[in-house]
């Protein structure tokens, strides 16, 4: 900040030796002698424009931001059109966080004085308080011409730029503030927000922890660092800087809510729901700490809590789509389905949804007539989804409508066997023209389904008989044949908690009587347990799938596309679920109302695999033993 200027002042003589001395003590950093001097001006003469500003400045470098204003805000009442008092204000409300007085203040500055770059400096930090990003870009620059080392202009800018999404220019920003200051942890901080952006997580980590190394305690550095090392897996690393971050600021939120995401994901799920906790206790407003909290609660099933908490979430923020839906999965799990398919139609508006919206000439079908309309349904999620639903599509059928299919190519041969469909066409080849269209799992709420109405109509698809017989040849021996899928998609998130480990999977290996297969894909052949009949290495499609599954007696699978596909073929199903399961599964439930043949088994703490395939082998040997249908 400048030192102040005398030229305007009327005083002369000692008095005015007097203001020079001050200024002499302030220049040496004798804020002491500074403002004993000052003090004793301003007792004789209280109306010296220059004196309160002076040890405005004094306090202000002294951390007094309060005061400094006042003393601040003495000289501009006493002299309002000089340009940098009202700058000087302007800049200490921003400290202050009293955004729209500094903005009153600078824009006055700005009118008496628009090309002082420290006037330009300052207003552009409020612009960018008030997410006026585009004019505070361009203050900064005006800075940097008139002023092009100026290390604290880059640094800002580079924020600045992250905002409106130009993150090269924010990476080389940050770096030019470093190049002209080594030792500065604001700048530092600002690259590695900036390669966070361009997920060059080792990068950012780099530049958080040289600013870290600089200033060891800063609670928004230590925060980041944290989040960047979740986002590069180094869960560990996270917990231990997100814990320092709390440890330097008490309460905060941001902190609290990134600690409770590393938690969760190492599986601590009761000690998320802790820190999440901490921070609604804190802030009972904040709408992400409580959807965060509801996400937690859900995943360890206590639902009705969860959906509590999602809606208060939703009181404080009614336009958060990612809440809305998460709350219309918690209503899903309970069975509450009327108001569960309504909240989960917002999953189109929802950033955490990963399916991309897409866009047709047809409009969507809202549940007009469809007698002598043609109307395109098009799959949106993963093989599971589609197996389940597009039991509607006979639905459709029924009410007088020509319906069109669009699935996933792998689908798309089994899928041309449900009744009714007019044509199933793969994805990314040419689409009819239509009079209305509609994404699959929407049909559920258009179409009303509760849980007591839901379609089962058992079986929809229908395998090739053919390839059914030619997969039952296969097998020369006595006993039941049981097919075995125990992994599931690697590339989902939630993957560690629906696959099964293969060594757990020996207590059902070693029931007595039966025939085991694999229907298990994406894997090699010398990962399957010695005594698998090895179906899932000829599957192409799921056409071929489904033969494989029509020439078993049972299947047993985790939560993939094959349990769809088996309940959808009316086959017996034994369904190991995780102990919090996909909302598909409902809560609590051994049975599906989807599914008429399907058995679930559910952990009953989490990861016990081993004992769940215990469960398993105990019903699946007494079943053999016994002679009963799989099915009971």
């Amino acid at each position: 900040m400048s030192a102040p200027k005398h030229a305007d002042s009327p005083l002369i003589g000692s008095l005015g030796d007097i203001l020079s001395k001050a200024l002499s003590a302030y220049e040496s950093g004798d804020l002491v002698q500074t403002e004993e001097i000052l003090r004793q001006v301003l007792d004789a003469m209280p109306d010296v424009a220059t004196a309160w500003h002076l040890r405005g400045l004094a306090v202000q470098r002294s951390g007094a931001l309060d005061l400094a204003a006042n003393y601040l805000g003495e000289a501009q009442k006493r002299a309002p059109e000089n340009p940098d008092y009202n700058r000087d204000l302007g800049a200490v409300l921003v400290a202050l966080d009293r955004i729209p007085n500094a903005r009153a203040m600078l824009d006055r500055a700005a009118a008496l004085n628009a090309d002082d770059p420290a006037v330009r400096f300052h207003l552009a930090n409020v612009q960018s308080h008030q997410d006026e990003f585009s004019a505070a870009i361009e203050n900064y620059l005006f800075c940097i011409e008139r002023q092009p080392n100026a290390p604290d202009v880059y640094a800002n800018l580079s924020a600045a730029y992250r905002s409106t999404g130009r993150i090269a220019d924010a990476i080389a920003s940050a770096q030019k503030a470093i190049a002209l200051r080594a030792k500065f942890p604001e700048a530092l901080n600002n690259l590695g927000l900036a390669l966070c952006d361009a997920r060059d997580y080792p990068a950012a980590i780099k530049a958080f922890g040289r600013a870290l190394d600089l200033d060891p305690g800063d609670a928004e550095i230590l925060n980041n660092f944290g989040v960047a090392l979740e986002a590069d897996q180094r869960l560990d690393g996270a917990r231990s800087a997100l814990e320092k971050a709390v440890g330097a600021r008490p309460g905060w939120p941001e902190a609290l809510i990134n600690l409770g995401n590393v938690l969760r994901e190492q599986g601590n799920v009761s000690e998320a729901v802790d820190r999440y906790q901490e921070a609604v206790d804190y802030d009972p407003t904040n709408s992400r700490a409580l959807a965060n909290l509801g996400l937690a609660l859900l995943n360890l099933n206590r639902f009705a809590e969860s959906e509590q908490t999602y809606s208060k979430a939703l009181a404080g923020d009614p336009d958060n789509a990612d809440v809305q839906m998460s709350l219309g999965i918690c209503q899903l799990a309970q069975g509450n389905y009327r108001e569960g398919w309504e909240n989960y139609e917002t999953r189109w508006q929802a950033s955490a949804f990963t399916a991309h919206r897409r866009n047709f000439d047809a409009p969507r079908w809202t549940g007009e007539p469809l007698t002598g309309k043609r109307i395109l349904v098009y799959a949106e999620q993963g093989f599971g989804d589609t197996l389940q639903f597009c039991r509607y599509l006979p639905l459709l059928a029924e009410s007088g409508a020509e319906v069109h299919f669009e699935c996933q190519r792998a689908l798309a041969d089994l899928c041309r066997s449900i009744d009714g469909v007019e044509s199933v066409i793969a994805r990314k080849d040419a689409l009819p023209q239509s009079d209305y269209c509609i994404p699959l799992l929407s049909l559920p709420h258009v179409l009303g389904t509760t849980f007591d109405n839901v379609p089962t109509g058992i079986p929809y698809l229908e395998a090739d008989p053919q390839k059914t017989l030619a997969f039952r040849k296969r097998y020369k021996g006595a006993g039941p044949l049981v097919g075995l899928v125990w992994l599931g998609n690697p590339n989902r998130q939630d993957d560690a908690i629906r696959s099964c480990p293969i060594d757990a999977l020996r207590p059902i290996l070693s029931v007595n009587g039966v025939q085991f297969a694999s229907l298990q894909v994406g894997i090699s052949h010398e990962d399957i347990p010695a005594g698998l009949e090895d179906l899932g290495s000829d599957f192409t499609n799921f056409a071929d799938t489904a033969a494989a599954v029509e020439a078993l007696d049972l299947v047993i699978t985790v939560d993939t596309a094959t349990a769809h596909l088996a309940g959808a073929l009316g086959k017996p199903v034994w369904v190991m679920l995780g102990h919090h399961a996909d909302w598909r599964y409902l809560a609590d439930r051994a049975d599906s109302p989807w599914y008429p043949t399907m058995h679930l088994f559910r952990q009953a703490t989490p990861d016990d695999w081993l004992g769940l395939a215990q469960t398993v082998a105990q019903q699946l040997q007494a079943c053999v033993d016994v002679g009963s249908e799989f099915n009971a």
